[in-house]
This record gives structure tokens, sequence and C-alpha cells, in this order.
């Protein structure tokens, strides 16, 4: 390789004590500072349908959870997912179409909002 070698910087703080440069750093500190701009809000998730996504989770242990994680490696490429969001998203909807054949005559679910349907096991 040609050439020389960068220059070092040399350290503001070099020669000084700690109580030096906290008192420095004290004195820069009461000079007026500007507020930092504000930052707009993250948008939510759009689907291809544009209504936003919803975070949604599920319980597992963690040999089920590891499980799930080596399943969407082995299938990432193949299937195309680009996020482990994607392959739950599909893996989820692929279930969802098999029970509306078997038990909704192949007809869409009719969607039931968050807390709306029955919660926990029938008391009976």
């Amino acid at each position: 390789m040609t050439g020389s070698q960068p220059q070092r910087r040399k350290s503001t703080l070099t020669g000084k004590s700690f109580f030096q440069a906290q008192a420095e750093a004290e004195t820069e500190a009461e000079a007026p500072v500007q507020a930092p701009a504000p930052v707009a809000a993250p948008e939510p998730v759009k689907s291809a349908a544009g209504a936003p996504k919803r975070k949604v989770s599920y319980y597992a242990d963690d040999d089920e959870n590891g499980r799930i994680r080596a399943a969407f490696m082995a299938g990432r490429d193949r299937y195309g997912w680009r996020s482990f969001t994607d392959f739950q998203l599909a893996t989820i909807l692929d279930r969802v179409e098999q029970l509306e054949q078997e038990l909704n005559g192949g007809r869409p679910f009719e969607g039931v909002p968050p807390k709306g349907g029955q919660l926990g096991r029938p008391m009976s």
C-alpha cells in the first residue's frame, strides 16, 4: 500500500483533569441550546388493501418458538417471506382459508372486532 498514515487527532482533554473538563462542559451547557426539530410520529404499516395492520401476539414455549423460527428460516427463500411477520401472516391466513372451506362453505368468515368474541373456554 502506498501513501502515509492519517494524522492522529489531538484530544481536547489532554492535560486537563476530570474536574477541569467537567467545569468546561457545565459552562458550555449554560449556553442557549436550540430545541431539536419535532419528529413526525411513525405512520402505521398499511396492508395491500390500505387498512392499517395491528400487532397481534400468541404464547408459545421455547421449543415451539424455536421450531417456528426454524420453519421460517427453512422456507423464507422458497416462499418469498421477507420478514418473520410475513411468514406468520401467510401461515395463519393459510389455516384460516382451510377453516373457511371446512366450516363456512368456502365463504370468508365475517370479521370479529378485538375482544368481540368469546374469551376463554365455555363454562359448561
